[in-house]
């Protein structure tokens, strides 16, 4: 299963002129061939040794150590029933902890998985490592389920050899393919025994018919290794693996760069070392990014987690800076291997390091932050059908990742690596799964939930609508969120201060909620309940307002399912608060927190009554035109309301020390009814004065009283309350010199007792 070591790792090299098993002097000397196999095996040179091995001995007096590195050969080049034969006849007489992980690894290969499990337990007993395995087969069926995708062979494209790594490229595709090409001079791969890898290209419709395929033409194939190719949006950069020309003695491995090559003229030029290789390590399998600024590869190089590792580097300036390791979410304690990342930067790779089905597994990952490559924290296996028992890796997709290409070695391919290709109906890759999170809203001071908080989740880069809800009497609110995105979350609430926070998916969904916790303002908590008068029951999505008699400010909000609603109201003010819903008499309520209490909360509650009860007010008198309105109040027909005017009511009077409307006061306010009529969006403010007579306060909260009635008065008429707010200004404003200590007439204290609308909104 790990003959991609040999394609891209390193290779051993044998001149076809000196033939493997020729008769030659050294044989002569090594009659039973042992020395020769040996150092072939200890050389990487797998499937060279193995043959040898068994000409030479057969299974009834054959050592254990040589059933095991014939089982290593046969499990490194993919064929997992031949290691597993090996390995059961060997393992027991086997003092190496990795021969029980590599025959764990061939058991569920070939799909014998309760024996696969015992032996990773085996392994795992005496093993410090940091892999990870299945711990029970029904394991296997929790991997996810594409069930509209098809994989096919591309019979076409693949031979007896091994074909590998498609991508599309200029109406068709390049390949990598071990089908051997004409050279000057005839080299053979030791690790395989078969031909080096070479760059193919063919040209394909739509329908997936393949046609002229041949060697792609300029620089590319040369005498060892090349292949595994990405290449650029504008089809003109090519990238590749290469074995290093450096010239060594016969026999020694080679380790790959990653080569760069230009397309002119129809073929592409000779390659070009892009500065981030080492001649003691492996560097492979790029991947280029939509923007070209990225190059992400395979390496074994120092540093890493195990095996191969997959690492990017950035072009800055025309140049690779230096390479980074993705970290511990994508690499192993395995090998990680052949990466791809689409348009969207979603990361595809292959792995045996991480929990998978069998062999290689594709996996995808996604990291919380665009531009930082050290936030990969999302990797999933990509699941069926394109993970099976055996070996697939090569995962390439199209623009809009419908469809695409796929290697394996599974049941039913022409060769030991096939090319299939995968389709999803013409319908984008489903690959982002939503799980359920709970963000949870604390008072850290009572150490219990704030219920009726919002909370406001919106994806950072701005994707898909924005989550908004408020939290239940537990402080507790659920959502949804999708793995490897990245959320602002908002959270506000009256009375307490507001959080704004960026919180990754794998963040909030860490534990059973996340939790906020809010500092209080200086403020007293109202809590309130509407309930249906009549009948004694809650009253869900009514809307409450809230006007501040300090400032005229006016908040509204809707009471919850369970008729509750809250304000943190100002201390030193007195509040309206009016309570609204279709077929109910809006109902209006007076708190202040002028007086200090005890604690810092207060509650009221809200009775409504259905309108179709009996309401007393006064009968609607005519509606008058907009301009005899305009007349009334502005003294000229033509004239225009504006915001900011301040209209006083010309006959609207109160007795002395009362507040209740008289006959004469009626038709003005009637005239007041009709121009909110008429102007269906203005919003007012009700002023009422007193006369000087009386100590200040108590003319003050007489004067609120006044601009109550008022305001219930036009409210009885139809107009909407939270049109209307009313303010008491007691003696603070008067018209004439009647102050405290003047004498005036009644007359004149009359004039100072008046109420004037100012207009707060018109659109």
């Amino acid at each position: 299963m790990n003959r991609y070591l040999s394609i891209f790792f390193t290779i051993v090299f044998c001149f076809a002129s000196v033939m493997l098993f020729a008769q030659t002097e050294e044989t002569k000397k090594d009659p039973t061939g042992w020395k020769k196999a040996d150092k072939l095996y200890q050389q990487q040179g797998y499937m060279a040794s193995a043959t040898k091995y068994q000409m030479k001995q057969n299974a009834d007096n054959m050592q254990p150590e040589v059933m095991i590195r014939i089982a290593n050969s046969y499990r490194l080049n993919g064929d997992a029933e031949l290691a597993e034969y090996w390995y059961s006849k060997s393992i027991n007489q086997s003092t190496n902890v990795e021969d029980k992980l590599h025959y764990a690894e061939v058991l569920q290969s070939t799909g014998k998985c309760e024996d696969a499990i015992r032996w990773f337990d085996e392994y795992q007993s005496v093993a410090n490592s940091d892999r990870k395995f299945i711990s029970d087969c029904s394991e296997l069926s929790t991997f996810k389920k594409h069930e509209n995708v098809t994989v096919e062979n591309l019979k076409a494209l693949n031979t007896e050899h091994l074909d590998y790594s498609a991508v599309s490229h200029d109406g068709g595709v390049v390949f990598t393919s071990t089908r051997g090409v004409q050279k000057i001079r005839k080299v053979t791969d030791a690790w395989t025994k078969g031909n080096f890898s070479d760059v193919f290209f063919a040209k394909m419709d739509d329908e997936g018919k393949v046609e002229n395929i041949t060697p792609v033409v300029g620089g590319i194939n040369k005498k060892y290794h090349d292949g595994v190719t990405s290449i650029s949006e504008s089809g003109t950069l090519m990238f590749f693996s290469r074995n290093n020309k450096k010239k060594k003695k016969k026999n020694q491995s080679i380790n790959l760069k990653i080569y760069s090559s230009i397309f002119v003229d129809g073929m592409w030029t000779d390659a070009t070392d892009i500065g981030i290789n080492g001649d003691n390590f492996a560097t492979c399998h790029p991947s280029l990014s939509a923007d070209g600024k990225l190059l992400y590869f395979a390496s074994d190089r120092p540093g890493g987690f195990g095996g191969m590792d997959i690492y990017v580097c950035e072009n800055q300036n025309g140049k690779w800076r230096k390479p980074q390791n993705l970290g511990p979410t994508i690499n192993s304690a395995g090998n990680d291997i052949f990466p791809f990342v689409n348009n969207e930067g979603i990361l595809f790779f292959s792995s045996n390091g991480h929990v998978g089905i069998g062999g290689l597994d594709v996996f995808y990952a996604e990291k919380s932050s665009t531009y930082d490559e050290g936030t990969w924290d999302v990797r999933r296996n990509l699941g069926t059908p394109f993970n099976t028992k055996k070996d697939d890796f090569g995962f390439y997709a199209n623009e809009y990742m419908t469809k695409g290409f796929l290697t394996s070695n599974r049941f039913g391919g022409k060769g030991g690596d096939d090319i299939y290709t995968w389709g999803n109906d013409n319908e984008p890759l489903e690959l982002t799964e939503t799980k359920t999170s709970y963000v949870m809203v604390m008072d850290p001071e009572t150490n219990s939930g704030i219920r009726n908080a919002v909370v406001k989740i919106e994806d950072v880069n701005g994707n898909g609508n924005p989550m908004e809800g408020k939290t239940d009497v537990k402080g507790l609110l659920k959502t949804t969120v999708e793995e490897g995105k990245v959320y602002k979350v908002t959270v506000e609430k009256e009375g307490f201060l507001p959080i704004e926070k960026e919180l990754s998916a794998a963040e909030m969904m860490g534990g059973i909620s996340y939790s906020f916790n809010l500092e209080k303002t200086k403020c007293v908590e109202l809590f309130g309940t509407v309930v249906n008068e009549k009948y004694n029951k809650v009253m869900p999505n009514t809307d409450i307002t809230l006007v501040n008699k300090c400032t005229g400010e006016k908040t509204v909000v809707t009471s919850q399912a369970d008729g509750s609603f809250d304000f943190c109201l100002e201390n030193g003010c007195d509040f309206d608060i009016v309570a609204s819903k279709d077929n109910f008499m809006a109902t209006e309520t007076q708190v202040s927190t002028m007086e200090p209490s005890e604690g810092n909360m207060k509650e009221i509650k809200i009775e409504m009554l259905p309108s179709d009860l009996p309401v007393k007010s006064n009968p609607i008198v005519k509606t008058e035109s907009s301009a005899e309105v305009k007349k009334h109040f502005l003294g000229d027909e033509k004239a225009t309301f504006s915001v900011g005017q301040v209209l006083t009511l010309k006959n609207i009077y109160y007795d002395f020390n009362k507040s209740n409307i008289r006959p004469d006061a009626q038709v003005e306010l009637d005239y007041i009814v009709t121009m909110m009529n008429e102007f269906s969006n203005m919003e007012i403010t009700l002023i009422s004065h007193t006369d000087s007579r009386g100590n200040n306060n108590y003319n003050k909260k007489l004067s609120e009283k006044r601009a109550i009635s008022a305001r219930q008065y036009i409210i009885s008429k139809g107009i909407t309350p939270n049109r209307i707010i009313a303010s008491g200004y007691g003696e603070t404003e008067l018209k004439n010199d009647c102050k405290d200590g003047v004498d005036c007439s009644d007359g004149k204290h009359q004039i100072n007792r008046r109420t004037e609308i100012l207009i707060n909104k018109m659109d």
